[in-house]
């Protein structure tokens, strides 16, 4: 008899989930049909207008738009006011932006994005010929990326990029910016911009060739920069990054994005230090075998928060191996990531290593027959 009710039991209690299941199957599968039914009424209502928006703005038929079903196996956010349909005209694919609520002639398109930007490179290089474009990406509102509503005719990018937003960066070999009418242009089209000359091509090639967006790759080549210049949101800059000497290497310091416009290079500092006091940094973490073969001297720099780069001529290495060889450094700041070994990356004539925090301490060491050097807050954190 027990087991009787305990088997009846089990049944009710399996019926009340398997109900609660079904109810909460049946509630996703609402919501699901939902949100479909919505996302299928927001594509009519943005292929609707975009259709009828690229008819007003180049007089042509779309040959294609993306589909209803396209449409909904792409990863677009059901509310999002506007949605952005691929379309295919004149042998073109391309992207339009339009509303998805109500009728509304009003969008924005790519279509016409090549002639735009080569537009804009032609108007630049009147001013400064021979630069070679690594970044641009442009717009007519600050809400969007490489879409415009204004039709270009070919003469009129002043009024295309009037309310306008983007990027633009080129690189140059031995050019000196000065201020010219392009300037008042970029600045009027919002254009956050960046100039760099280099003293070479070589170099110049040599940049480009590697991860160049990185800002940090500028701070590498710093020696073999001759002049720079950037508009960031109207603003002009020309700030001017000192590279100094110290017995056998080269150093640069450079700000962080809040005080590069306050901090001056010229003014950081550099001292000897004694090789053991740096050295017991490194022992007082049972990692005093890393730094145990001295390559420099030790020094300490007097900064501020940002990096400081070191330049240590190649030629001066050619007896080890680059892989081996590191820019142990130490910052007193308290900090739990206080210490670590910095890589070379050889630029041009220089291995180069990048130390951050501030006040940092550092000294070239051979790692050689240590194996890899991983610091040891760096095993805690992995824990």
């Amino acid at each position: 008899m027990k087991l009787i009710i305990k088997s009846k039991k089990y049944i009710i209690i399996s019926l009340i989930i398997l109900t609660g299941l079904l109810v909460l199957y049946g509630f996703r599968l609402i919501d699901h049909l939902k949100i479909e039914k919505e996302r299928k009424a927001q594509y009519a209502q943005a292929s609707s207008n975009a259709i009828q928006y690229v008819r007003d703005k180049y007089g042509f038929e779309p040959e294609k738009i993306e589909s209803e079903e396209e449409f909904l196996d792409s990863p677009y956010i059901h509310n999002a006011r506007d949605l952005t349909l691929k379309m295919w005209a004149e042998g073109r694919e391309f992207d339009v932006s339009a509303d998805n609520q109500k009728d509304n002639p009003v969008g924005m398109d790519n279509y016409q994005l090549d002639e735009i930007k080569n537009a804009i490179i032609r108007k630049i290089t009147e001013s400064y010929p021979a630069g070679e474009v690594i970044d641009l990406w442009a717009s007519d509102s600050n809400l969007e990326y490489n879409l415009f509503t204004k039709l270009f005719n070919g003469d009129n990018i002043e009024e295309v990029l009037e309310d306008g937003y983007g990027y633009f960066e080129m690189v140059f070999v031995d050019t000196e910016f000065t201020d010219n009418e392009i300037t008042k242009a970029l600045k009027k089209w919002n254009l956050n911009t960046r100039f760099t000359s280099f003293d070479t091509k070589e170099r110049l090639d040599e940049f480009v060739k590697i991860q160049y967006k990185n800002e940090e790759t500028y701070e590498k080549y710093q020696p073999y920069i001759t002049d720079r210049f950037e508009i960031s949101f109207g603003k002009e800059s020309r700030i001017k990054y000192f590279v100094k000497s110290c017995d056998e290497f080269r150093y640069c310091y450079f700000p962080t994005d809040s005080n590069k416009y306050t901090d001056n290079s010229y003014d950081i500092t550099i001292s000897e230090e004694e090789q053991s006091s740096f050295i017991s940094h490194f022992e007082n973490y049972d990692e005093g075998n890393y730094v145990s073969k001295p390559l420099s001297k030790a020094y300490q720099f007097d900064d501020l928060y940002g990096d400081i780069c070191i330049y240590y001529p190649v030629s001066l290495l050619k007896d080890h191996d680059i892989e081996q060889v590191g820019a142990a450094w130490f910052s007193p700041g308290g900090q739990i990531n206080n210490r670590d070994i910095a890589k070379a990356e050889i630029c041009g004539e220089y291995a180069v290593f990048v130390l951050p925090f501030d006040k940092q301490e550092f000294m070239l060491v051979d790692m050689s027959g240590q194996g890899k050097y991983i610091p040891g807050w760096v095993k805690e954190l992995e824990k």
